[in-house]
């Protein structure tokens, strides 16, 4: 698995961007790929491929949602598109974080996970 965690840094956007953060970022990442086994990183990859897309549905999400991507992401203009097609969902664009904005900045992604959290169970509570 460590050769395809060096493979994805040099060829997929999102790992690259992290591991221009620094060594400790290229380990975090040869971590993470180290922690799966093959079989089930080729399921995913499987389940990927072959999945059929959903978009034309995000409408009809009606539960509170929030849409957290960082200002680095290779994926910044999916994820504001899905944002937009939910109606009443939140955008965080967090600064100076990639596709691993939990990582890259995590007491903000922390915070406001948090935030969103404590405001929906506060207006769950007002229903209730």
């Amino acid at each position: 698995m460590e050769a395809v965690a060096f493979y994805s840094i040099e060829n997929i956007a999102s790992f690259a961007g992290r591991a221009k953060r620094g060594p400790s970022a290229v380990a975090g990442i040869v971590g993470l790929f180290k922690a799966l086994t093959p079989h089930g990183y080729t399921y995913t990859l499987e389940a990927l491929d072959t999945s059929q897309p959903f978009d034309d549905r995000l409408a009809e999400i009606v539960v509170p949602t929030l849409c957290i991507v960082g200002d680095e992401d290779p994926a910044l203009d999916d994820v504001k598109f899905v944002h937009r097609q939910i109606s009443g969902s939140e955008l965080v664009v967090v600064a100076n974080a990639g596709h691993f904005a939990n990582l890259d900045q995590t007491e903000v992604f922390n915070r406001e996970i948090l935030t969103f959290l404590t405001r929906v169970d506060a207006q769950r509570a007002l229903i209730s």
